[in-house]
């Protein structure tokens, strides 16, 4: 018979499986080649991939910061709703409070016009009446026996208003003829008339001051005066006289 040489039980393979090869002490698995060529082209394609997105992210435009503006308190008034941790209705109390105090200052404004507008009147009510009360009041006390005193002279006689003797004096005087003519002025009464002395039947004495004239005759006395003409100054008054022999004079004031 023929002999085959015997088969170690390790030196068969089975179906589908590599050969087992020896590993030597000290020296770790090998790796095929064939799989670090996949895992280097896999870590390529993740850079690339890596590159791509970088530079993508490079070209997109980059957003615009917008200005900070400070927010608006009137937005918060604004709002019907309560933000976080604040109370419903705040809103509105602070919009309420708000017209409470423009109304309180628009009251103030109104009161204080008011006041300053009474107190005009009044002022003016007073000043209106101070000058109805000056009248009566700036109106000088005669003395006894006077009667009158300016305005309230003119035309009256010097002798029975109390505005002769002792509260008469003679201002200036002139002689017309063999007459004296002389200007009585009184300073109490605020008048002044003419006296003629020393003339006789005919004769005629006036006295002027300023637009008011009074006149005065001779009779057999041989004297004659004028009724009295307000003036306030002396020097305002002029006696003329008029003689029956047809001379004339004016006195000037001295």
């Amino acid at each position: 018979m023929k002999r085959y040489p015997a088969v170690r039980l390790s030196d068969r393979r089975r179906p589908g499986r590599p050969p087992s090869v020896p590993v030597q002490r000290g020296a770790g698995p090998r790796i095929p080649q064939q799989s670090q060529s996949q895992s280097q082209s896999q870590q390529q394609q993740q850079q690339q991939q890596q590159q791509q997105q970088q530079q993508q992210q490079q070209q997109q435009p980059q957003p615009q910061s917008q200005p900070y503006s400070a927010p608006d308190p009137r937005a918060d008034e604004g709002r019907t709703g309560a933000g976080p941790g604040e109370p419903r209705g705040g809103g509105r109390r602070r919009v309420a409070l708000f017209l409470v105090g423009v109304v309180g200052a628009l009251l103030l404004m109104a009161g204080a016009v008011l006041l300053i507008d009474l107190g005009g009147t009044e002022d003016a009510g007073v000043a209106t009446a101070t000058p109805s009360a000056e009248p009566g009041t700036s109106a000088p006390r005669l003395p006894a026996g006077v009667e009158c005193t300016g305005a309230d002279c003119t035309g009256q006689d010097p002798e029975t208003m109390g505005c002769g003797g002792q509260f008469a004096d003679t201002v200036a005087k002139v002689t017309v003829g063999g007459a004296l003519v002389e200007v009585r002025w009184s300073e109490t009464c605020g008048a002044a008339w003419a006296r003629i002395t020393q003339g006789s039947p005919g004769d005629t004495v006036s006295i002027t001051a300023g637009s008011s004239e009074q006149k005065g005759a001779v009779d057999a006395d041989a004297e004659a005066y004028t009724p009295m003409v307000a003036t306030g100054e002396a020097s305002y008054a002029k006696a003329c006289a008029t003689l029956a022999s047809g001379a004339t004079g004016c006195t000037t004031p001295e």
